[in-house]
């Protein structure tokens, strides 16, 4: 089926057969679903915007967005296929984007609930609502960016920096290639739990808490205006300990106690 006009429906549902498929004549071509709508891919989408308010979508095959893609309302997504969004994902405040698949984007601003079971691909993340990466391949994403809670379970490699300035925990192994940041310039609480391992390719800096029992690898420079607590293991290569300390550091927090420092 081509989509030859942009279409909106409130109810009732569209099924993408796996023999069938549904494209969109022109690049910007948009459909919308709202309400008690469903909609179902089980083989080819090819739309430029597409906007889901409604129950559930499953996408069990290939859905191509050559702009935007929405989740809005408490509109609920899971990917068990591939998503390739060309520009931005945007999940609303009530939004569910559970990923079992491949999902592949430019930007993701996330303001709902963010689930990864498998893996997720492309550029800068901005969280404002809740992000999970809980196994499969992980995230490798330019920026991770969050102002809300950030739940790490898998891998995730970025190829510039990881700002926090909510709540952020790490069980697994994080590689930042350039800038870790910890802290709120709104003058709120921010705190990372880190219970894995955190490779800073740059420099590391900390203004609010930093707690847990993992470990830092630190290349360049390493800053703590905050407090730093828990059996966290620091370790910077350019002197062992924090380079510049005005806060506090509890003394069960050791330096390099774990023998080599991986980046």
């Amino acid at each position: 089926v081509t989509l030859n006009t942009d279409f909106a429906y409130g109810s009732g549902s569209i099924t993408v057969n796996a023999s069938g498929s549904l494209v969109g004549d022109v690049a910007t071509r948009a459909l919308a679903v709202a309400g008690s709508g469903t909609f179902t891919n089980n083989s080819t989408t090819t739309l430029g915007n597409f906007y889901f308010g409604g129950a559930t979508m499953p996408n069990n095959g290939t859905f191509n967005i050559n702009d935007n893609f929405a989740i809005d309302l408490t509109g609920s997504v899971t990917n068990n296929g591939d998503m390739f969004i060309t520009d931005t994902a945007f999940i609303n405040t009530n939004g569910t984007m559970i990923n079992v698949g491949m999902f592949d984007y430019n930007v993701i601003a996330n303001a709902g609930t963010f689930t990864n079971t498998s893996a997720v691909m492309g550029n800068d993340i901005l969280n404002s609502g809740t992000f999970n990466n809980n196994g499969g391949f992980g995230v490798q994403a330019t920026g991770f960016y969050s102002a809300g809670t950030f739940n790490n379970s898998a891998k995730m490699t970025l190829s510039t920096d990881l700002w926090n300035s909510e709540t952020a925990t790490n069980n697994n192994h994080i590689v930042i290639t350039n800038d870790f940041w910890n802290g709120d310039t709104l003058a709120g609480t921010a705190t990372f739990t880190n219970n894995g391992t955190i490779s800073v390719g740059h420099d590391l800096n900390n203004s609010q808490t930093m707690n847990g029992s993992g470990d830092y690898c630190i290349a360049n420079a390493s800053n703590n205006a905050g407090s730093v607590t828990g059996t966290l293991d620091i370790c910077d290569l350019t002197g062992t300990d924090f380079d510049v300390n005005v806060g506090t550091v509890a003394g069960t927090v050791t330096n390099c106690s774990g023998g080599a420092c991986a980046l």
